[in-house]
């Protein structure tokens, strides 16, 4: 019923960093309510990882970037060093 890339371009990061959030929880809940608690979800994180691994930079190509200003980067590497 939903279009896979479009869900994942808008939210797989979402998705998959969610079912990492709950993955300890899950792994619990499924010991006395089984394997198929969570399934959609799982299957669902499941195709946002995928997506995610073949689309590192949905950015499209030839775009230039637009600056974004880091006040904070002389004293983030005057502390690194």
């Amino acid at each position: 019923m939903l279009e896979p890339d479009i869900i994942c371009e808008l939210w797989a990061p979402a998705i998959y960093n969610s079912w990492l959030a709950m993955a300890q929880a899950i792994a619990i809940t499924r010991r006395s309510r089984g394997n198929q608690h969570f399934a959609n979800f799982e299957y669902l994180a499941y195709v946002a990882q995928q997506w995610l691994e073949g689309n590192p930079d949905v950015y499209p190509r030839g775009v230039p970037r637009l600056a974004a200003p880091d006040p904070w980067l002389a004293e983030d590497r005057k502390r690194a060093t």
